[in-house]
């Protein structure tokens, strides 16, 4: 199936930026996330960011190990240790 102008460049702009969510992408393109998700299935693409891996830990926010799920801000052993999270004014 051949893609027109507009979905090739969403392709190409998936391949040069693979960290991209589907969001950042349609808001780029002017299209929504779901059309996005459509258009790289049928290119073939990877639908999901390499940002958001399933296995992929994110880093402590108080000591900077790898913490074992995404949902805590902190590691287990900063956990048990009751050790506050920076605070940040913005």
């Amino acid at each position: 199936m051949p893609l027109n102008p507009r979905s090739r460049a969403v392709v190409e702009y998936r391949l040069d930026h693979p960290d991209a969510t589907m969001r950042a992408i349609g808001e780029r393109f002017g299209v929504t996330r779901e059309r996005v998700r459509q258009i790289l299935k049928a290119a073939g693409a990877p639908t999901k960011s390499q940002s958001y891996g399933h296995k992929q830990h994110r880093a402590c926010a108080v000591c900077g190990l790898p913490k074992p799920s995404n949902y805590s801000p902190r590691c287990w052993e900063c956990h048990r240790a009751r050790i506050s999270m920076p605070r940040t004014c913005q």
